[in-house]
């Protein structure tokens, strides 16, 4: 069953794709049409005779627009990066907070220096020098 309904969506697909932009050009046409005809009924002053093709070319060219949406989806999503598969969680990575050893302030992950006194933050080698961002939010009472 896997395959016969991934047959008929790639079908649907390739229809769309055909389909998509042709509606699309010929909305524009109709619209180009259209506004051709009550731009030159205005310039003669005289009623249009062809406004209805401005107004069929909108929704020919909606329908085809949206189309095109639905038979290129799947290349879209590939192009931004979703390649539909299922995705597997990673160890969560929390953010260490540097102490500086001269005056005791928190400083960010990023840091190299203490914003409080500018002494050299040592790199974090052991558990007492990393502070995790939950700690320091509550020893700031934060939360």
């Amino acid at each position: 069953m896997g395959n016969g309904s991934a047959d008929g969506r790639s079908r649907a697909e390739r229809v769309l794709r055909v389909l998509g932009p042709a509606l699309l050009l010929g909305g524009m046409a109709l619209g180009l049409a259209g506004m051709s005809d009550v731009t030159a009924a205005a310039e003669r002053n005289a009623a249009p005779k062809h406004s209805w093709t401005l107004f069929a070319g909108i929704g020919v060219g909606f329908v085809g627009l949206i189309s095109c949406q639905f038979g290129y989806a799947r290349e879209m999503l590939r192009l931004l990066g979703a390649n539909g598969r299922p995705h597997k969680p990673g160890p969560v990575r929390t953010p260490v907070m540097l102490t500086c050893a001269r005056c005791g302030k928190v400083s960010g992950p990023e840091a190299n220096f203490c914003a409080e006194c500018g002494a050299a933050l040592p790199l974090p080698t052991g558990r007492e020098a990393r502070i995790p961002v939950d700690q320091m939010a509550i020893q700031r009472g934060r939360v």
